[in-house]
């Protein structure tokens, strides 16, 4: 099964390689030639892997909602601003 695994995304990313070679970094790490010895094992890595990317995905989520607040204020102020710059010129030129 890990065997496909490998061959498949060697396959998809045009990439090809050993099982070994993609040990290095992959999920297989650990399993010569990808031969799962603990399925259970490989796929609470997968788990802990997806959870950690899932949790740094969520802090840039909340950084981007509040940089977009923190636009959202900086427009109002502007456009308060330019009405009053305006109110000021007007006041000025009668």
């Amino acid at each position: 099964m890990a065997q496909n695994a490998v061959q498949l995304e060697s396959a998809l990313s045009n990439c090809k390689c050993k099982a070994n070679e993609m040990e290095k970094e992959s999920i297989f790490t650990g399993k010569t030639f990808g031969i799962i010895t603990d399925a259970k094992e490989c796929e609470e890595r997968c788990i802990t892997k997806l959870k950690a990317e899932n949790a740094e995905l969520r802090k840039e989520s909340t950084e981007i909602l509040n940089l977009r607040n923190k636009l959202s204020l900086f427009n109002a102020k502007i456009t308060e601003l330019k009405y009053k710059n305006a109110e000021t010129l007007r006041t000025n030129t009668s």
